[in-house]
């Protein structure tokens, strides 16, 4: 067996990709194998990987489903169309009559939501989707105003009641 040097460990890491200067030919593998009928030059080639450090400076997309309520598990303060008008106020945000939305923010994030109205007061939103944390404070926000800190979140589907930071720093974390 021939001596593979010091980079052994490394070379044996690293996907095997053969090039050369002629056709491609379909093929099952991962990696393109591109077939010369003269002769295969086979290197190997790192695999991308972003740079120590990338995922700390954006924030986490998280996974959830809650009811949102306000304080005391009661109704939200604010009312129906004052909700709606904040959320239309959103890029790419999709509102219905219904109270029906889905904002597809940027980079993989989307929340759904429902907004549930009695007595011209929001009484609760089911919101589902997959964000970072700052995409959930701008629908939050949007939804309720400034009166986001008193909101009591039900996580779906263990039915826990939560209250606002400790449901955030569940999901979030710091």
């Amino acid at each position: 067996m021939p001596r593979l040097g010091k980079f052994a460990k490394v070379r044996r890491m690293l996907p095997l990709c053969c090039e050369s200067q002629s056709r491609h030919e379909p093929s099952s593998r991962k990696h393109p194998v591109v077939v010369n009928t003269s002769a295969v030059h086979c290197v190997r080639r790192p695999i991308h990987r972003p740079p120590l450090g990338h995922f700390a400076m954006t924030s986490a997309i998280k996974q959830f489903h809650v009811y949102l309520y306000g304080p005391e598990r009661g109704a939200l303060q604010t009312s129906f169309e004052e909700a709606a008008t904040r959320l239309q106020l959103l890029p790419q945000l999709y509102f219905e009559l219904d109270g029906s939305f889905v904002w597809s923010a940027d980079q993989g994030q989307q929340i759904e939501g429902m907004l549930y109205d009695a007595n011209e007061q929001l009484q609760y939103v089911d919101l589902q989707g997959r964000c970072t944390q700052a995409t959930w404070h701008a629908v939050l926000h949007a939804i309720v105003g400034s009166s986001a800190v008193d909101c009591i979140v039900m996580v779906i589907p263990a039915r826990s009641l939560k209250n606002l930071p400790t449901f955030e720093q569940s999901i979030w974390g710091d």
